[in-house]
């Protein structure tokens, strides 16, 4: 019987919560060509496991992983934090880093199941909103959010200047 469960990652999951921030940074490098996504790594090191242990061992951080006949095909990094935009007076606002389905398990509900885990998490932590930011030119995300009910709300651009 296939059983796809939710759960809050423990430190041994830090691996796999590593390689999903790799399989972004891949994804992202084959679809957009700029500054900031072609700098981003192309494999696991020790600065992507501290960070993705941040998540695991912080109070005011959450990370989950779905898994599905004990193999790992989804996580979610989330965190509480300031809001992109202090001026707002909107003030500690949930973060969420990261959430990634594999392939072959998308478009199962696995997305909004750990986004609305997260967003319970943040209620329990008195957090009204929820923050996320995703490249423009990845429409799958766009798609992805607005389906979760996100709006975007500030939009970053860059000019590399010439020497």
């Amino acid at each position: 019987m296939d059983s796809t469960t939710t759960r809050l990652a423990a430190k041994i999951d830090a691996d796999y919560l590593a390689q999903c921030l790799i399989n972004i940074a891949t994804y992202l490098q084959l679809e957009n060509d700029n500054l900031y996504v072609s700098g981003l790594q192309s494999k696991v090191d020790e600065s992507i496991l501290r960070f993705v242990k941040t998540f695991i061992e912080n109070d005011d951080a959450i990370a989950l992983v779905a898994e599905k006949n004990e193999d790992k095909i989804a996580c979610l990094l989330a965190r509480i934090s300031k809001t992109a935009m202090p001026e707002s007076g909107v003030g500690r606002v949930g973060n969420i880093i990261l959430c990634w389905v594999e392939d072959e398990h998308r478009k199962s509900g696995l997305a909004r199941q750990l986004v609305q885990q997260a967003e319970t998490w943040f209620k329990q932590h008195d957090i009204e909103v929820v923050e996320l930011s995703y490249m423009p030119q990845n429409i799958p995300a766009e798609i992805a959010w607005a389906s979760l009910g996100y709006t975007p709300f500030r939009v970053f651009s860059y000019k590399k200047l010439d020497d």
